[in-house]
């Protein structure tokens, strides 16, 4: 532990020293926290200082929906000790602003802007305050992910995509799609499946986000040669989500074409995160997939359990048997740090199963086991479009549904879809969320919203 002298001194060199003496501000924030908001008030100081802070005080990132109030009287069951940390912060925020009035009215639009989750706190507690300058406006990022085709060659029993018409989107349809979401600003337009790599109009899909200056991701298989796309290169293709399968990690043909692929990307300088779907309580069952990941140098994995599909037809995890995949998770974030994979989870998961450790080291920025991000930009990020041309509000839910027309704008469709994704988002999973401090600041959802559209227990 560097002392209070050491980490002045760090900050003063600049550079990286600086990014090591944010570590240890935080890390210390009782002993340093008048540091914190000094340095925090800095041109660069926001920047080294954020990702700390966030990953040891949750809170202070956005959670699904405005929180609770926070009342430091208040006690809960689950996740008392962060509560407790909210605590800590406000009250050395207050010791803080008791100095210097004029140093605080530098710092107030900075914390409002970093730390979106106690935007409401801040005013409430701090009602001198709001009279702050506005937020500058938010800039969201449209995505749109449009299930080309609901072909694949593989047969995995748990794909969520199982129940999808067996059918393709038509070329003169995709330029449809394309016109509308350029005149609707979608940056990000991502081909799904299925297997996307089937898509027989894959060439023309790759050649319109290029044209249109949008760029895109897929989730792919990755068996089906690649080296046929002209525009398969990191300016149009940002990244690729392998999925590892048992079918194409056995069999050598598929194999083989798998390295074909990840060699071409690596050559464009595509992004490869491999993706791998929990479908066994047996930690044995990860051995393959890390594996892999060392035989091709990939640094990133991303996990899920396996969610209901449309008519809950596939091999899926049901809720009532959560708890018996806990050790295995809890496994897979210790091999991970062992072996330095960045570890991600596609879709979230109850916390309060874990031990506060692991559950408080899955809150952190990068784990996403948490939250998705439906709620980002205003409940309507990840807006889908399924082979019969059908808005659905994401991957994992089939309704509401609304056909696909020209005439619709990108705001009437996410309108739509508000009431319905806000409720399941707010619904609580457990009965324990009634006293769970991750509940009440919303930043835990409890599970994919496909299992809170009751699917699992139809």
């Amino acid at each position: 532990m560097l002392s209070r002298q050491d980490i002045e001194a760090l900050w003063a060199l600049g550079g990286e020293f600086q990014e090591v003496a944010a570590q240890e501000i935080v890390v210390q924030f009782e002993r340093c926290y008048d540091l914190f908001f000094d340095y925090l008030a800095q041109p660069r100081g926001a920047s080294l200082l954020r990702m700390p802070a966030l990953a040891r005080f949750p809170f202070l990132g956005e959670g699904f929906a405005p929180p609770e109030p926070f009342d430091p009287s208040r006690k809960y069951a689950l996740f008392e000790g962060l509560h407790a940390a909210q605590y800590l912060f406000f009250a050395c925020l207050d010791r803080w602003l008791e100095e210097d009035c004029e140093r605080a009215l530098q710092l107030w639009p900075r914390l409002r802007v970093e730390f979106p989750g106690i935007r409401a706190d801040l005013e409430h507690h701090h009602p001198k305050f709001r009279e702050s300058e506005p937020l500058p406006p938010n800039s969201p990022l449209r995505q749109l992910m449009v299930f080309v085709t609901g072909w694949c060659n593989l047969h995995c029993p748990y794909c969520f995509s199982n129940d999808i018409a067996r059918r393709e989107i038509s070329e003169e349809d995709l330029e449809r799609i394309f016109r509308w979401a350029k005149r609707e600003g979608v940056e990000s337009i991502t081909p799904c499946g299925g297997e996307p790599l089937m898509y027989r109009f894959l060439p023309r899909f790759l050649a319109a986000v290029r044209e249109s200056g949008m760029t895109t991701y897929f989730a792919s298989n990755f068996t089906i040669d690649c080296s046929r796309l002209a525009d398969f290169r990191s300016e149009v293709v940002r990244a690729v989500y392998l999925h590892l399968t048992d079918e194409s990690l056995q069999n050598p043909q598929l194999r083989g074409a798998m390295m074909r692929n990840i060699e071409l990307a690596k050559e464009r300088k595509i992004e490869l995160v491999a993706r791998a779907n929990i479908t066994s309580t047996d930690s044995k069952s990860f051995e393959p997939w890390f594996e892999f990941l060392h035989q091709t140098g990939i640094p990133r994995l991303h996990v899920a359990l396996t969610i209901p599909s449309l008519k809950a037809t596939n091999a899926y995890v049901d809720l009532s048997r959560f708890e018996a995949y806990v050790p295995l998770i809890e496994g897979l974030v210790a091999r991970a740090d062992a072996e330095r994979i960045a570890l991600g989870f596609a879709k979230p998961l109850p916390l309060c199963l874990f031990s506060t450790g692991v559950a408080e080291r899955l809150l952190q920025e990068g784990y996403g086991a948490s939250l998705c991000n439906i709620y980002e930009d205003d409940y309507m990020h990840n807006i889908c479009l399924s082979p019969e041309m059908n808005f659905t509000p994401c991957l994992g839910l089939s309704a509401p549904k609304i056909a696909f027309d020209e005439g619709l704008s990108w705001g009437q469709v996410g309108e739509k879809f508000r009431p319905e994704v806000e409720r399941l988002l707010l619904a609580p999973l457990r009965e324990s969320c009634a006293d769970c401090y991750l509940y009440a600041r919303r930043l835990c959802q409890g599970a994919c919203l496909s299992y809170k559209s009751g699917k699992s227990h139809e």
